[in-house]
């Protein structure tokens, strides 16, 4: 039965992403395809919204996501790095760069991630886990099943990657982000 739901939620955004293709319902509706298990759908329909929406950070926590999905751990990286050049409170990409530091042996940059989290996130106890592990004498803990990501054998000796090229800035820019849903409320 939930597959069914699945596919009727998704064929409901199909629907309003339809009626008005130029806005923002491409987020989610890529994020249903990702959860559908069609990448190529999905990355296709956000990379497609981000062309128009270049400044919306929500399209760039999906794709990152797709990203994940598709086993691009470099690329992730780059779109919520992103996602942090345009909100830099953002806690999804905070949490997923400071799992990604932690996976590539970045023990600095991951204790500067886990930290902001742990300022930010009104239930800090997984950032407060992960800080007191990679402070401590030992091994740091896994991140958990899923959510560790292996080393990117292309990493150069870099710190930090940086974010995608914000280009066609659309009026998103122009006249702010306002109506847009909070990364918290969403995927």
């Amino acid at each position: 039965m939930a597959a069914r739901i699945e596919e009727q939620e998704l064929q409901r955004l199909l629907e309003r992403y339809e009626a008005q293709p130029e806005g923002r319902l491409f987020a989610p509706l890529a994020d249903a395809y990702r959860r559908r298990g069609d990448l190529d759908e999905a990355y296709r329909i956000c990379v497609d919204g981000l062309s128009r929406h270049s400044r919306y950070s929500t399209g760039y926590v999906i794709l990152g996501r797709i990203h994940l999905d598709r086993e691009e751990t470099a690329e992730a990286r780059r779109a919520f790095e992103t996602v942090l050049a345009l909100d830099p409170e953002n806690l999804i990409a905070l949490r997923h760069l400071a799992r990604d530091a932690e996976a590539r042996g970045r023990r600095e940059q991951a204790v500067d991630r886990w930290r902001q989290v742990a300022e930010l996130d009104p239930d800090p106890t997984e950032a407060q886990e992960r800080l007191a592990a990679l402070e401590g004498e030992g091994e740091p803990a896994p991140t958990g099943a899923g959510e560790h990501l292996p080393p990117d054998p292309q990493d150069g000796p870099a710190e930090a990657e940086e974010p995608l090229a914000l280009t066609g800035l659309s009026e998103v820019e122009e006249h702010g982000d306002e109506g847009a849903s909070s990364e918290e409320d969403g995927p």
